[in-house]
């Protein structure tokens, strides 16, 4: 059932046409490599829809050498983008601002290598922008590098703070 929901929203958002970005899937923290033959059968068959998507890990294990190849690997063949996740203005900081924050961003290892002709960024923001500046200026050169190769990009920007 979870397959056929998850086409059935695919196809339903498809009629967004052009309007349509690349549509990111976020697995939860709890969902490990373990599951990896799980994750595979679900993204085979939705990437069946033709629709540009992403995909976000967020348990640690999906950052070991063999299973990030395995995973990179897997998403390649499957011209699915990998979601590029960069928390470190939150946590190379003076303070904690999750403070209170029911959804903390997981701390995980910075990946900046994009796997498909979309490259997917999500920066948690710190929402003093002193913590951001150095990041931001980071990504600056590696995002010209690939508009200057014709990737399509999408970077988000989002603080723990709402109100921010």
């Amino acid at each position: 059932p979870r397959i056929a929901d998850a086409i059935a929203f695919l196809n339903r958002i498809s009629g967004l046409d052009d309007r349509l970005g690349t549509t990111f899937i976020q697995l939860p923290p709890s969902y490990s490599p373990v599951y990896f033959a799980d994750l595979t059968e679900f993204l085979t068959a939705c990437s069946q829809t033709n629709l540009p998507l992403a995909l976000e890990v967020r348990h640690l294990d999906w950052f070991k050498p063999e299973i990030c190849d395995r995973l990179n690997n897997l998403l390649t063949e499957l011209n699915i983008a990998r979601v590029l996740l960069d928390t470190r203005p939150i946590y190379n900081c003076s303070d904690d601002p999750q403070i209170g924050s029911p959804r903390k961003k997981p701390k995980l290892p910075l990946q900046t290598v994009s796997i498909a002709n979309t490259a997917f960024v999500r920066f948690i923001s710190h929402p003093n922008p002193q913590y951001n500046q150095t990041y931001l200026e980071q990504w600056a050169v590696q995002l010209k590098d690939w508009l200057n190769r014709s990737k399509t990009v999408y970077f988000f920007v989002h603080c723990p703070q709402e109100e921010r």
